[in-house]
């Protein structure tokens, strides 16, 4: 039985028939002329690389310019708010610009009252008239020293706002200088 059956013997494929080159053209060389076809060959691949990096430097330098342009327009804004942020406190009323000043002159003069000039008054009338004038007694020290706590946080909230736009007008000061070498419009020397 088994010489009826033939068995046919395949051939081993080797990688070169496992690979199908049909689809890869292959570059054709002149054998009489391979050195020159190869150095030709290497001088289209080296221009292609030169342009290639060409293109990639001239994107970078783009990139570079369109980066400076984009800061300047921001210097340009930045100055701007800073010039539309002074025209509207100067345009502010008084009461409204100087509120914080006109609170914390208005504590140290009730603490001047409270502490100094009312009990050095009763003690100058004691001894004016020989009579006995009851001692002062503090009046912003009644009720734990609301007062004082009240007035502690008023002026110290109103400080700290007030640092942080001195901070933010100095950043849009320098921000105007490196932007156009002017402050408020005039120029520095």
């Amino acid at each position: 039985m088994s010489d009826d059956i033939e068995t046919e013997s395949k051939p081993e494929k080797t990688p070169v028939d496992l690979c199908d080159n049909s689809a890869l053209p292959l570059p054709e060389f002149d054998v009489d002329n391979l050195p020159e076809e190869i150095a030709r060959k290497k001088l289209e691949i080296e221009a292609r690389i030169s342009n290639r990096r060409l293109a990639l430097e001239e994107k970078r330098v783009d990139h570079r310019i369109a980066m400076e342009n984009r800061i300047e327009d921001f210097k340009e804004a930045e100055a701007l708010r800073l010039n539309n942020f002074m025209d509207s406190r100067q345009a502010e009323n008084w009461m409204k610009s100087y509120w914080r000043p006109v609170m914390g002159w208005i504590y140290a003069l009730i603490c001047l009252f409270d502490f100094v000039i009312a009990p050095t008054t009763i003690i100058v009338l004691t001894a004016i008239t020989k009579t006995d004038i009851p001692e002062w007694k503090s009046l912003t020290l009644e009720n734990g020293g609301l007062i004082h706590l009240a007035f502690a946080a008023i002026l110290g909230v109103t400080a700290w706002t007030r640092g942080q736009e001195s901070i933010i007008k100095t950043k849009m000061t320098t921000t105007n200088i490196a932007a156009n070498g002017t402050i408020n419009g005039k120029q520095e020397l």
